[in-house]
C-alpha cells in the first residue's frame, strides 16, 4: 500500500500524462511499468520505499516537456510535483539524485542501492522481448530519432555492460531477465547490420516519405 504522498503523486501525474498520448514510449505505461518492478526489486536491499516509489513516478518527467531531452532537465518539474505532494525540501534532492543515478549512463558505476533498483527496472522495460513489435517502433515515431543512431547508441551503452555482466545489479533481475537483454542487444545489432542493405535502404526511404520515421 502507498503512502498518502505518494497516492496524492500518482493522481497529479496522471492528469499530468493523461492527455500526453503523444509519448509512445515515455508515457504512463511506463511510468507504472517501471514502478511496480521497482518495488518489486526493491526488496533485495533496504532502502526507503517511499522515495523509491516517488522517484520511479517522477524519472522520465523531463520528457513531458522535451522528447529529446536528458533524465536531468526534469528537475525542475519533477520539484514542483513532489513538491505539491508533500515532499519536503530535503527528500526532493534525495530523490532527484536517486533518478539522476539510475540513468543509464551510470550504469555499472558506484551509485546507490535504491538507484540500482530503478535503474534495473527502467533497463528491464526496455528489453522487454514484446518491445520490439510494440515500442520499438513507437519510440523512434514519438522522436524522429536516426535509426542507425538509435542502433548505434544502444550497442554502444548496452554491449559493454552486457560484456561485463553488469547490465542489471539485483540478483532478480539477472536471474530472470538477463537473457532478455542478450536477446534484445543481438536485434538491435542485426538492425544495424540490416541498413547497410540496399532493399532495406529502399524501404526505409519510402517509410521516411510517409512520414512514418
Amino acid at each position: 500500500m502507498s503512502s498518502p504522498r505518494v497516492e496524492a503523486l500518482r493522481t497529479t501525474l496522471r492528469e499530468i500524462y493523461s492527455p500526453r498520448d503523444d509519448l509512445l514510449f515515455h508515457g504512463w505505461h511506463h511510468i507504472t511499468f517501471v514502478t511496480r518492478k521497482s518495488l518489486e526489486f526493491a526488496r533485495e536491499f533496504d532502502v526507503d520505499v517511499e522515495l523509491l516509489e516517488a522517484a520511479a513516478l517522477t524519472h522520465d518527467l523531463n520528457f513531458i516537456t522535451n522528447v529529446k531531452s536528458s533524465v536531468d532537465d526534469g528537475r525542475e518539474i519533477r520539484a514542483e510535483v513532489l513538491s505539491k505532494a508533500g515532499f519536503n525540501e530535503h527528500e526532493i534532492p534525495d530523490i532527484e539524485n536517486l533518478v539522476h543515478g539510475s540513468s543509464t549512463e551510470f550504469s555499472g558505476g558506484d551509485i546507490s542501492d535504491s538507484s540500482k533498483v530503478l535503474s534495473d527496472a527502467d533497463k528491464l522495460f526496455k528489453v522487454l522481448p514484446v518491445s520490439p513489435m510494440i515500442l520499438s517502433a513507437r519510440y523512434i515515431t514519438e522522436t524522429k530519432v536516426d535509426i542507425e543512431k538509435w542502433a548505434d547508441r544502444i550497442i554502444r551503452d548496452q554491449k559493454p555492460l552486457l560484456d561485463a555482466d553488469k547490465y542489471f545489479y539485483t540478483k532478480m533481475a539477472k536471474e530472470k531477465y538477463l537473457t532478455w537483454a542478450r536477446l534484445n542487444l543481438e536485434w538491435v545489432e542485426a538492425v544495424k547490420q540490416s541498413l547497410d542493405d540496399p532493399d532495406v535502404q529502399l524501404f526505409l526511404k519510402d517509410c521516411k516519405d510517409l512520414g512514418y520515421i
